[in-house]
């Protein structure tokens, strides 16, 4: 059908590290494409490789674990660095492709590419498989499984960013749909979420010597360290200064609960306000081996 062969022309601005700081990689971009298993095409702009990594880094974490917060702080430290960063699942996310839906051919080729920063991950895709990761440096952000879910259910009933169009924008907005239809305790024991505990396994079938795991709670209130933690162990070479001015500019910490906003609150343990008793038990034991693996439990 040539609607499903429409080409889908989106800005990728903030999503190919133009956000935030100005980059300084000054090369002319080049244009691949992402294609959709139903003919969508997106053209994603390619900068330069930088000089500096002799293999691509990596970004993944889980939903609402602070993963926002994740990505700003990599594409301000990158920008200062001059290593470019690329997010598929934002380029995937805004353009309405669902990541189950895409080619892997482009994806595959392009995160093998040395002298990037590949950021934005929210899972392990199937199509990563074919990538070396082992051999590249990697950060993954977790948060405890109860909190996660809780603030999940507030991000899609009022403030999660919503598509333009395509598979992305239907998914969102039936997440949306059934988070006011479900009461919160139904909505996180619901096939809505299932998602989640795939992949807090798949990450952790990643770590190993190339591996960085921070927890939330460990970093929510300690942006400076958290910071220069990731700096160092990117070997990005970022400046102090500059290290500590990125993590003021991130550290907000909302005065109090607001649920229509993005950072509705930070506090870790928010699920005890919010969930039965019996729905944290069902949680724990669902998650039991995953909570215990990051000290959850």
């Amino acid at each position: 059908m040539a609607a499903l062969a429409r080409r889908v022309k989106v800005k990728f601005m903030a999503i190919l590290g133009e956000a935030g700081s100005t980059p300084t990689v000054a090369a002319a971009p080049e244009t691949i494409q992402f294609e959709g298993r139903e003919g969508t095409v997106l053209p994603v702009k390619v900068p330069s490789p930088s000089d500096k990594l002799p293999r691509s880094i990596f970004s993944f974490a889980i939903h609402k674990s602070g993963s926002v917060l994740l990505d700003n702080i990599l594409l301000d430290l990158c920008a200062a660095a001059s290593v470019p960063t690329i997010s598929i699942d934002g380029i995937c996310f805004a353009g309405g492709l669902r990541l189950q839906d895409l080619q892997p051919q482009a994806p595959i080729a392009l995160l093998s590419r040395p002298g990037y920063c590949f950021y934005g991950f929210r899972g392990l895709h199937k199509f990563m498989e074919k990538v070396d990761l082992a051999s590249c440096k990697k950060v993954i952000l977790v948060r405890d499984p109860r909190d996660v879910l809780t603030s999940y259910f507030f991000s899609m009933k009022f403030s999660h960013t919503v598509p333009p169009a395509g598979a992305t924008r239907a998914g969102v907005l039936d997440q949306r749909e059934a988070a006011h239809s479900l009461s919160i305790d139904e909505y996180v024991l619901s096939p809505k979420v299932a998602f989640f505990e795939n992949n807090f396994r798949r990450y952790m079938t990643l770590e190993g010597d190339n591996t960085k795991v921070f927890r939330y709670e460990d970093v929510i209130f300690d942006k400076r360290n958290w910071v220069a933690a990731i700096n160092t162990w990117f070997a990005l070479g970022v400046s102090e200064e500059r290290v500590l001015a990125i993590a003021d500019k991130h550290d907000i910490i909302p005065n109090q609960e607001d649920p229509n906003a993005h950072i509705r609150q930070v506090t870790p343990g928010n699920y005890k306000k919010n969930l039965t008793q019996g729905t944290v038990d069902a949680i724990t034991r669902q998650y039991q081996d995953i909570m215990k693996h990051y000290g959850y439990a």
